[in-house]
């Protein structure tokens, strides 16, 4: 294999979701918790093809993944640090 750039949000859903937007249609919605659980070793290989798309995959505090192909949105009024 080669390495791939991917981007992951964990956190709270619907924060994450005020500040994207959806790039593609959810590959994730109508699935259940059990195929997008990031801890089941079986859903990693799923978790790798969606990490492809452009955008992020948004996954809840317990590893559930809930959204993939989302454009992060930031105001310009957040401080950044560096690290």
């Amino acid at each position: 294999g080669h390495a791939i750039g991917a981007l992951f949000g964990i956190g709270s859903l619907p924060s994450m979701r005020r500040h994207s937007k959806a790039l593609v249609l959810n590959p994730f919605k109508g699935h259940p918790v059990a195929r997008r659980d990031i801890l089941r070793e079986d859903t990693h290989e799923t978790i790798l093809e969606f990490a492809w798309l452009d955008g992020a995959i948004l996954f809840n505090r317990a590893g559930v993944a809930s959204d993939a192909g989302r454009y992060i949105q930031v105001t310009t009024d957040v401080p950044l640090h560096s690290g």
